[in-house]
């Protein structure tokens, strides 16, 4: 698809014949899939977030301007946002089960935390808090 094929896409997209959009996910999608996949590192991931990558990109198309960017690059810069939030959200996962706000939910947790990682000076420091 050469960039006036492209930009005649995009003014379809945008004057309401959405089902043009179909065109430029044929060309973007395994590309787009593949990039997810080198970053994130998980089929099911990759497959989930490209796909939310044209969701966003159809979204905000109306933003795209041909002349600042090269469509797909503008495109491949969504999936690497879309990427790193994925990555960003991972590091948070990992500290949720000290957000637990019931106590009956997070009693196996911190059982499990006390019997493999705290130790006495832990407990202490933990307590002074």
């Amino acid at each position: 698809m050469n960039d006036a094929e492209l930009n005649q896409i995009i003014t379809d997209v945008l004057n309401g014949r959405t089902e043009k959009f179909e065109e430029i996910m044929e060309v973007y999608q395994k590309p787009i899939f593949l990039y997810c996949y080198h970053m994130l590192g998980n089929y099911a991931e990759a497959e989930d977030n490209a796909q939310e990558v044209f969701l966003k990109t159809f979204r905000n198309l109306q933003k795209f301007t041909q002349h600042e960017m090269n469509f797909g690059a503008w495109l491949y810069k969504i999936a690497y946002h879309q990427c790193i939030d994925i990555i960003r959200k991972r590091k948070l996962v990992k500290y949720m089960p000290f957000f637990y706000q019931d106590d009956k939910e997070n009693k196996d947790v911190d059982l499990h935390i006390e019997a493999n990682y705290f130790d006495e000076s832990v407990h202490q420091a933990m307590a002074k808090l």
